[in-house]
């Protein structure tokens, strides 16, 4: 059997990769398939109709890296071959992904289906833990605005009860106490992205 025998190029309905489906945008996703095989155009043609990706291949690490250093990826594909025959050069191509997705597939054994799957996932996967990691961003920094609110409030209230205090200072931390309570209320509600 020829190396590219097992490829399976007819392309699919998108519908049936939902989380490409998801992911489409205005601005085609961009893929880099770095493999040497002979169905490459092919198959690069048939990942860019299913999973409606731009889709640019490289033969070589050499010019996987070239393109990598051109512009950015939503995902890297390189063929286990290429991988397995320069493991240093299938380290750089992985550095110098960024923040694609780097997905090393045999592809004298995979199919189109197959590669559009594991793409569609590894893409999906990366969202989430965007996701995930907004979240808890999110979260530490409106920790953060509440302890330091609460130390507001207390050192407003603390200075207020002060016997010194003259009436025009009163009446400014009285101001201070009223907006750390709005801003207090303000976090309380939950946050809203668009």
């Amino acid at each position: 059997m020829s190396r590219n025998a097992s490829l399976d190029i007819e392309p699919r309905n998108i519908a049936d990769y939902p989380m490409a489906a998801a992911l489409a945008t205005p601005e085609r996703p961009k893929l880099l398939m770095v493999t040497s095989i002979a169905a490459a155009p092919e198959c690069a043609a048939a990942l860019g109709t299913m999973l409606r990706f731009s889709v640019d291949r490289a033969v070589t690490r050499v010019e996987g890296l070239a393109a990598l250093r051109a512009k950015s990826y939503d995902a890297v594909v390189v063929d286990s071959a290429i991988a397995d025959s320069d493991a240093g050069g299938a380290e750089l191509l992985r550095k110098y992904a960024g923040e694609a997705v780097v997905l090393e597939i045999n592809f004298a054994i995979s199919g189109v289906g197959r590669l559009a799957r594991e793409v569609s996932s590894g893409i999906a996967r990366r969202e989430q833990d965007r996701s995930h990691a907004m979240r808890l961003a999110r979260a530490a920094i409106e920790s953060d605005l509440k302890a330091t609110l609460a130390g507001l409030l207390l050192q407003s209230q603390l200075a207020l009860a002060e016997p010194e205090v003259s009436p025009q200072l009163s009446n400014k931390l009285h101001q201070v106490v009223l907006l750390a309570v709005e801003l207090r209320q303000r976090l309380q509600r939950p946050f809203q992205t668009s």
